[in-house]
């Protein structure tokens, strides 16, 4: 199901509107809970461009993946990255 979700989000750009980035979110913090985290950081990476474009700098959801952001690095041991 991560790889038929994922390849949406490969297939069809972020330009969208804000549900769409929202759920490429979500799907960062899946492949963060199945241990893909270079995946899930590429897919934060797209979705933390999008939000900057689309959304103003004060939306929860910069915040959110930010949070998912430094869990991942975490995960990874980038103790210094992740804060």
């Amino acid at each position: 199901a991560l790889e038929q979700a994922s390849g949406y989000y490969d297939k069809y750009a972020f330009d969208y509107n804000y549900e769409t980035i929202f759920q490429a979110n979500r799907l960062s913090y899946a492949y963060y809970l199945s241990r893909e985290y270079d995946r899930a950081l590429a897919l934060l990476d797209r979705a933390l461009e999008a939000y900057e474009r689309k959304m103003p700098c004060d939306h929860p959801s910069h915040a959110q993946a930010w949070h998912n952001v430094g869990l991942v690095q975490r995960a990874l041991g980038k103790y210094d990255e992740a804060t």
